[in-house]
């Protein structure tokens, strides 16, 4: 169990890593912010997608956004790493 909560806390912090640099890329490449969607969809049911930008401003909307993502990271971290251990195990 501690070494499947160890692997849970790892794979979620590389997606929160990885979700940190896409959303930082996107303030230069506005295109590329599609590739965190599969992290920050919850940001788009809660605060809606137009009038972000115009209430909080860009860094508003990605702050806003990232933090949306850290419940999702920690989800997709733990269902991954209960995959691989069941498949360790097996």
């Amino acid at each position: 169990m501690n070494n499947q909560l160890w692997q849970t806390g790892r794979l979620s912090l590389l997606f929160l890593i990885a979700t940190t640099f896409v959303l930082l890329i996107s303030l230069v490449l506005p295109g590329i912010v599609i590739l965190s969607l599969p992290t920050t969809w919850p940001f788009l049911f809660i605060f809606g997608a137009d009038e972000t930008t115009e209430m909080y401003g860009r860094y508003g909307e990605l702050i806003r956004a990232w933090i949306c993502s850290i419940p999702t990271c920690l989800i997709y971290g733990f269902l991954i790493a209960r995959t691989t251990m069941k498949k360790a195990a097996a």
